[in-house]
């Protein structure tokens, strides 16, 4: 295991401690707005392209204290399995919500045979990785229909704040943020021929202090997402396993 890992292990750890749960509470408006935009879009995404995770077998690899499982069962009833490369939370996750499996797992080099998944599903985790487009195609291998992803966005507003300071180019834990473009998307599903959809959006990372500000940010992010949502700090891509090479 190399040091960026075992810094994500230590993390968890640390960060759940003293938790044999995680309660997933709606309490403070001004986060959960934002945290859960992601998740709403997703969700019009795949009806669009008439994908239903109900009843589907579910990896969501890179769990973390499980927020991905809150936010997905509010839309789906998918028989879930859960992956992290950190013990602690795995079972913080299985231990939270009903119906959950999961072991320990590197999404790098998944313990899973082939296609022992109708999909597969990551969330704001291949960017912590060495190596993301191997996890992307880890996730591939182990799903049978395709693999939906949440990332970051690589736009040309991403890259500003970056050169500005105001995103991270390398996280706390010393990882690089890889932030995907609709550009690797297309390349990397074409290559496999590959189907894939991919949709950009805002969902703004501020937590608002009182409801003015948030009232502020809330119309903001919504009239980005109306006029240049292709700016946005959020992509959201799903690739099938069907032969079929996009135009």
């Amino acid at each position: 295991m190399n040091k960026l890992k075992q810094a994500y292990v230590k993390y968890w750890k640390t960060e759940l401690n003293d938790k044999s749960k995680f309660i997933h509470r709606e309490n403070n408006i001004f986060h959960d707005y934002f945290r859960e935009i992601p998740f709403i879009k997703l969700k019009t995404f795949l009806d669009r392209r008439d994908i239903d995770l109900t009843d589907k077998t579910l990896l969501i690899a890179g769990c973390g204290k499980g927020t991905d499982v809150h936010y997905l069962k509010k839309f789906y009833s998918p028989r879930i399995y859960v992956c992290d490369i950190a013990k602690k939370a795995v079972d913080v996750t299985v231990a939270s919500f009903e119906n959950v499996q999961g072991t320990v797992g590197d999404i790098e080099a998944l313990p899973f045979d082939d296609n022992s998944f109708d999909y597969s599903f990551v969330a704001e985790s291949l960017h912590h990785l060495s190596k993301p487009t191997l996890g992307l195609y880890e996730l591939l291998r182990v799903a049978k229909y395709g693999v939906i992803v949440i990332e970051p966005n690589d736009s040309i507003l991403t890259r500003i704040a970056t050169s500005l300071g105001l995103a991270h180019r390398v996280e706390e834990l010393g990882n690089y943020v890889f932030r995907f473009s609709k550009k690797d998307v297309v390349k990397i599903a074409s290559s496999l021929f590959y189907d894939y959809s991919v949709t950009r959006f805002f969902s703004i990372h501020r937590i608002a202090k009182t409801k003015p500000e948030f009232l502020i940010l809330k119309a903001l992010n919504g009239i980005a997402n109306i006029i240049y949502p292709h700016w946005g700090n959020y992509i959201v891509f799903v690739i099938r396993k069907t032969q079929s090479l996009n135009e």
